[in-house]
């Protein structure tokens, strides 16, 4: 373990109350423990250590530190020793020695700490101190709606009225003026110094760590009117404000529920999504970096973006999506009602905020459902928003997920999936290979291999959703009875006699039990559908007739639908040809038909088929008889799952 990482893991399991206790005796008073100052002269005990804090403070000669401070005083041991004592007695390994420049640095960085600490107890015994009306405290519980526990427990605070209230707390406190200087805690002037908070309340910020590295301030009260609304901490050799997430460390007990982070835009935004159950952080007044990302990556791959709707938001909220989708997270949007969680909060409304951030749905699917409707103002805004949307279907470190959002693309907004794949993979080809020729309206089977004595398959392609919905025919033969629109523009040609000659037979004898109507139809042994007919019968799972009723009525409105998308497409190709071509008078009466037609297509499209939810019930082997059939080696089946061969269709489109 580094060296700096061994002294904070040393910190944390070193018992405070032991080590002191074996040279003060102390006493339990409160949340701590008090005893006589083993550094000066006392009578009445003035020696107070915090275990939870991890420090110990003399309020009679203000000695002050960490549980290294008060060994080297007490001892006049070197740090050096002090560490590797305490190394050896909390079990932590130090990895690499440590030189004369650590122990340096690490000085340095504690003293910065405790500036900070001095800080945070200044600011926060002020507005603790200031609770009438118009102060502080009392905007924070009326207008934010935080209740005093809340207020004690995010340790909020108050930057005061004029600077030399600060500056003689730090000075009582014995801080180094340049260490609240090089923190921006102190702004130093040819007047002397000035306070940077002022007139502003504080919120305290914590790392990964739990370490107070800096604040934020939020302008507020008489004299504030022209300052900027929030400002935070400087950057400094402990504040790295790429590396920091504001509310990460406070969220780490709700990580431990759920893991799911709600990157937020704001401190007060932070506070309302946490006190809606959620883990919730958000940068520091600089924009998400790679650094944020990797933190995030440690607790999560699960993120909500819940940013503010206005436009700098909706900016924002495109180039996270993007960075964190490059990373390989599974992101969602927030669907806010108002600007901003913190809105919604202080509205009263916390139980609403809930809801949309449970029911938060796929980030890319809500930029698709955005570009459907900004492309139906026009074929202009349909091919820039098509264009815009192109780089978020490739932007996972996943093919297969890149595949799937490609293929939801095609189908809410009509376009056809071989033309989309290819303008991603112009945009990102290294995580969406696509071959020079593919054709996505059949996935071709394995060869059959056919005995000897049968005749050679006609080679037809089915693909998943035929096969499918073959499936849900076989179990309730019924639904196709009175049927008549079946071509083989819908379905290959194979399945399409085959269905026709399951109406026939229920013509001739309509009062036949479907299932025996079924088993009286002659079918061509070694051909493909048989090879499928033989499977079902080892398929252990068996359909309701919702559900094969659902597939049969998804299946024909998604041929219906496939007709309109070419007749869309041929009219879009030749519109543009026409714009290429000039011919603005050709231009106009297609945009006209393009008008008539997209009106057609929402018609159809005005209510979707429902996907099936229900899930399969296992049963015993359901067996089909049919007449003359022999059985021949089989492809792979379909899957005995509805959902996932719904999805997995290349068809189903």
């Amino acid at each position: 373990m580094k060296f700096e990482d061994a002294v904070l893991e040393i910190k944390r399991r070193v018992d405070l109350v032991r080590v002191i206790g074996q040279y003060v005796p102390l006493k339990k008073a409160g949340n701590g423990w008090t005893g006589l100052c083993p550094f000066h002269g006392e009578k009445t005990p003035s020696f107070h250590v915090r275990p939870d804090k991890g420090y110990f403070k003399c309020f009679g000669c203000d000695a002050a530190g960490d549980i290294f401070t008060f060994l080297e005083k007490q001892t006049g041991q070197l740090f050096k020793e002090i560490v590797h004592q305490l190394a050896q007695d909390t079990g932590v390994q130090i990895d690499m020695a440590f030189s004369a420049d650590d122990e340096k640095k690490y000085k340095h960085q504690n003293s910065l700490l405790k500036c900070l600490s001095v800080a945070q107890t200044y600011f926060h015994s002020i507005i603790l101190s200031q609770q009438s009306a118009g102060l502080p405290f009392a905007y924070l519980a009326q207008e934010r709606k935080l209740t005093p526990s809340l207020i004690q427990a995010l340790q909020l605070g108050f930057g005061g009225g004029n600077d030399q209230e600060l500056l003689t707390f730090f000075e009582k406190n014995h801080v180094d003026l340049e260490d609240a200087v090089e923190l921006g805690l102190l702004r130093q002037n040819a007047n002397g110094f000035q306070s940077f908070f002022l007139r502003r309340i504080t919120i305290p910020i914590l790392n990964h760590k739990g370490q107070l590295v800096g604040f934020g301030g939020r302008a507020f009260g008489h004299g504030s009117e022209n300052l900027p609304k929030y400002i935070n901490s400087k950057a400094s050799s402990i504040y790295d404000k790429g590396a920091v997430l504001y509310g990460l460390f406070e969220s780490l007990p709700l990580l431990k529920q759920k893991k799911i982070i709600v990157i937020a835009e704001g401190y007060f935004d932070v506070i309302a999504i946490r006190n809606a159950g959620f883990a919730a952080v958000a940068p520091c007044g600089t924009s998400l970096t790679e650094e944020h990302i990797k933190l995030l990556q440690r607790y999560s791959q699960d993120v909500i973006l819940c940013l503010d709707q206005d436009e700098s938001g909706k900016k924002a909220h495109l180039k996270i999506l993007k960075m964190l989708l490059n990373s390989g997270f599974q992101v969602r949007t927030a669907l806010m009602t108002e600007k901003d969680p913190d809105t919604l909060y202080r509205a009263g409304h916390l139980s609403k905020l809930k809801e949309i951030l449970v029911a938060a749905p796929n980030a890319v699917e809500v930029l698709i459902r955005e570009a459907q409707a900004k492309g139906n103002r026009g074929v202009t805004e349909r091919i820039a928003a098509v264009t815009s949307l192109v780089p978020f279907l490739g932007a996972s470190l996943s093919p297969l997920v890149n595949h799937q959002y490609v293929r939801l693309a095609a189908q809410i907004l009509n376009e056809d999936e071989a033309v989309l794949l290819r303008e991603v993979s112009k945009v990102n080809p290294a995580v969406l290979p696509v071959k020079s020729s593919i054709s996505l309206s059949r996935k071709p089977l394995k060869p059959l291999v056919l005995p000897e004595d049968s005749p050679k398959s006609n080679q037809l392609i089915w693909n998943e959703a035929e096969k499918l919905f073959l499936r849900a025919i076989l179990e309730h033969p019924e639904i196709v009875f009175n049927y008549t629109a079946f071509n083989p523009e819908d379905f290959n040609q194979e399945l399409v006699d085959f269905l026709l000659d399951l109406q026939k037979k229920h013509a001739v004898s309509p009062t036949m039990i479907p299932q025996e109507i079924l088993r009286s139809i002659s079918v061509t042994p070694g051909t493909i559908l048989v090879s499928i007919l033989l499977e079902s019968v080892k398929i252990k799972s068996k359909m309701t007739k919702e559900e094969a009723q659902k597939i049969f009525e998804g299946t024909v409105k998604r041929n219906e639908q496939k007709k309109q998308r070419a007749l869309l497409q041929k009219n879009q190709e030749a519109l543009i040809l026409a714009e290429q071509k000039g011919d603005l008078v050709l231009v106009k009466q297609l945009l006209l038909q393009q008008t008539e037609a997209l009106k057609e297509h929402k018609k159809l499209y005005a209510q979707p088929t429902p996907p099936i939810k229900t899930p399969l019930k296992i049963t015993e082997s359901t067996h089909f008889g049919f007449a003359q059939m022999k059985e021949a080696p089989v492809p792979k089946p379909p899957s005995q799952n509805l959902e996932e061969d719904l999805k997995d269709d290349e068809g189903w489109t």
